[in-house]
């Protein structure tokens, strides 16, 4: 039920990354729904969960993109998993950690993708300008602290779903 759960989130989400944003043409940056992903699947799985879910998001996100594939991968799953680890070892849940991650990660991330695709495809697209870096975490803070309680609160509320059914099933899980 829950891999069910997070694979209609990811689609939901890449949706709207490829499409509803698009039709606010007044915006010149859009919030980075994967990069919220990553930053929930590192603060909820820990390290090496955060790698994996933000490697897999990351990877569909360079399949429906253009450009070299493998960038946006190695990005989201590099936040992932520095996310995930300063959240086992330093983070608390606060909500000015969670600005400082989230701002952290937007120029983090970015910094990665203008660097490699400066490397891979040309200098042209490697120019990394601070005002278009401050517009984007600005965005991706308020679009993520809006929507990360909410991936929260339904994630809590399978996992309660899950304990019930397991109670009813005297501890075992209904597929043992």
């Amino acid at each position: 039920m829950k891999i069910i759960f997070y694979v209609c989130l990811a689609l939901l989400c890449f949706i709207v990354q490829t499409t509803s944003f698009h039709f606010l043409s007044w915006l010149r940056v859009y919030p980075d729904v994967v990069l919220a992903l990553s930053i929930h699947g590192g603060m909820r799985w820990g390290k090496i969960g955060g790698l994996q879910f933000g490697g897999a998001v990351g990877f569909v996100q360079d399949l429906l993109s253009y450009g070299v594939l493998g960038i946006n991968m190695l990005s989201k799953s590099l936040i992932g998993f520095t996310v995930g680890a300063l959240r086992e070892k330093y983070i608390s849940d606060s909500v000015l950690a969670r600005v400082v991650i989230i701002v952290s990660s937007t120029i983090l991330d970015l910094m990665i993708y203008r660097t490699l695709s400066g490397m891979l495809i040309g200098d042209e697209i490697a120019n990394f300008d601070s005002k278009a870096a401050i517009a984007q975490s600005v965005i991706n803070l308020v679009f993520t602290l809006l929507v990360l309680p909410v991936i929260m609160m339904a994630d809590r509320a399978i996992d309660r779903r899950l304990s019930r059914r397991q109670d009813l099933f005297h501890g075992k899980s209904f597929l043992d």
